[in-house]
């Protein structure tokens, strides 16, 4: 599970200046809790992850933020609670994936007015989650930079 959340973290960025307040809310209410590791990296972090890739480094310039929650001991209670913040932010499921154990759902609030879209990611297995926000100037269209990450054109 490790393994495959690592390799998700390094593809994430591709997908990503107000992340849902149901999302903060939730960040706010788990973060320094035991069982809880937080993580919030800013554009300007990610910026510096460019790469030798054109296209990535575009996309990472035009991330703003990405924001990680993992949550060790997953049990039926904290995945309820989960899904009521993605309800409540109003997300839409892109996709679903099954593998082994592991769920993979990608959310996204796609705004119409040139302001930030935000794709929501939620891995689980049987006892961990992790949910990863991504917050930027990106669209759909740039999700199929995933393959270009580390490859130079």
């Amino acid at each position: 599970m490790k393994r495959f959340i690592l390799t998700l973290l390094i593809l994430l960025p591709v997908m990503a200046n107000a992340q849902s307040d149901s999302f903060k809310k939730y960040l706010n209410r788990h973060n320094g809790k035991s069982g809880f590791t937080t993580i919030e990296i800013p554009g300007q972090m990610l910026s510096l992850m460019q790469g030798e890739n054109a296209e990535s480094a575009d996309v990472f310039k035009r991330t703003e933020r990405l924001t990680l929650i993992i949550c060790e001991s997953y049990d039926s209670e904290k995945r309820e609670e989960a899904d009521e913040m993605i309800r409540q932010g109003g997300y839409q499921l892109m996709t679903a994936i099954n593998n082994e154990g592991n769920e993979v759902r990608i959310y996204a609030i796609l705004k119409k007015n040139n302001s930030s879209n935000e794709f929501l990611m939620q891995v689980t297995s049987e006892d961990d989650m992790v949910l990863i926000s991504i917050l930027g100037d990106i669209d759909l269209k740039d999700v199929s930079n995933f393959s270009n990450i580390g490859t130079s054109k």
